[in-house]
């Protein structure tokens, strides 16, 4: 049996709501922080495309079923942004969602510092 997973995390980035579509929008960004992916506007992967405000993509996770990840970007008033993520699906029944929820934290650090410093 499925069941589902939603992981939740919020981020405040010292970059514009520019520079942070950036780095989860691009291929090269993608690929500084997280991983490789080929990715765009008419990308298979890709379901809501709003530069520098949203993005959500889904991805193949096993027979029809499939991973969702969304970041939602807001500028704050000081010139910072805050990224909020959720990434979400169907695990399987022994799946335990603390080990990929501390994943995320150390890919969020690693965008906060690639946003800051590069």
């Amino acid at each position: 049996m499925t069941k589902r997973f939603d992981i939740r995390r919020e981020v405040a980035l010292r970059a514009t709501p520019e520079q942070v579509w950036q780095a989860i929008a691009t291929s090269a960004g993608l690929a500084a922080w997280f991983q490789p992916v080929e990715i765009g506007p008419d990308s298979d992967i890709v379901v809501t495309w709003e530069p520098a405000k949203r993005l959500v993509t889904e991805i193949p996770a096993g027979g029809e079923l499939r991973h969702s990840y969304e970041f939602l970007i807001e500028s704050g008033d000081d010139g910072n942004t805050t990224l909020r993520f959720v990434f979400s699906g169907p695990a399987s029944d022994d799946f335990d969602d603390r080990y990929t929820a501390t994943g995320w934290e150390m890919y969020l650090n690693t965008l906060s510092q690639y946003v800051t410093y590069f």
